[in-house]
């Protein structure tokens, strides 16, 4: 599974969870999916993480849907530990940490 595959994966995941979810968080993951689905592999690959040049020379495009995912983030973190909802949704969160490097916030 490529890292678009992924993406999409986990947006449909927190789909299934739409009619829980807040309207606004519901409205990003929709403009997510349609921004991978309409994205080459290449262009969702190329953004890695990876830092290759000064902050200074970077591109940063807010409306990349990798970017917009990470951004999103802690939202569907927020949405997937309020209350009770199934097991497939907090696989979804995880698959983000892994897919963002993101550390888990538990600490005993």
């Amino acid at each position: 599974m490529n890292k678009k595959d992924l993406m999409l994966h986990i947006v449909e995941i927190c789909m299934n969870h739409s009619e829980e979810m807040p309207s606004d968080l519901k409205s990003k993951l929709e403009k997510i999916r349609e921004g991978v689905q309409s994205s080459s592999d290449e262009e969702i690959e190329k953004i890695d993480g990876v830092v290759t040049e000064p902050a200074s020379e970077q591109e940063y495009n807010p409306n990349h849907p990798v970017m917009m995912l990470l951004d999103t983030y802690s939202d569907i973190e927020k949405f997937a530990f309020t209350g009770e909802k199934d097991k497939e949704l907090y696989s979804a969160v995880d698959q983000l940490r892994g897919l963002f490097d993101i550390p888990d916030r538990y600490f005993p």
